[in-house]
């Protein structure tokens, strides 16, 4: 199954794709965005020009696992994707995708303005890895 991972932000959508088997995640692209209706407009053409057949979003938990300060709007982004789109929508905790993406980032020597549009796609990639890897575990 090809799922997409979506960092959600408000103006840059980081997009990641899966493999069609849904083992590995793979940063796709960055969206530059004007508002959500926007943002899902642009993720539902991803969708369909990449034939998903699930969408993930990272949801932004404080580190002690309560609800961050952007976690409602970005539930109310899913619920505006979710009516638009004819596949699932889930939601995926995105606790240290960032720092996972900036390590990462940081490792492949790029500097800060290098990694501007690069940082939120793979962080849509540690968001997506991180469901694939849950979904595999809980299957066996």
């Amino acid at each position: 199954m090809t799922v997409l991972g979506i960092d959600w932000g408000e103006r840059r959508v980081g997009v990641a794709i899966s493999d069609p088997a849904g083992f590995f995640a793979m940063p796709a692209c960055t969206l530059e965005v004007t508002s959500d209706s926007d943002a899902v407009a642009k993720i539902k053409e991803v969708s369909v020009e990449k034939e998903a057949e699930m969408i993930v979003v990272g949801l932004p938990f404080n580190m002690n696992g309560t609800e961050g300060p952007i976690y409602e709007k970005v539930t109310v982004f899913m619920k505006l994707l979710s009516n638009a789109v004819d596949i699932p929508v889930d939601g995926w905790d995105e606790r240290m995708s960032s720092m996972a993406a900036d390590r990462a980032l940081n490792e492949a020597g790029m500097d800060n303005r290098e990694k501007k549009g690069v940082r939120d796609r793979v962080a849509a990639q540690v968001i997506l890895q991180g469901y694939l890897d849950a979904k595999s575990s809980a299957a066996q």
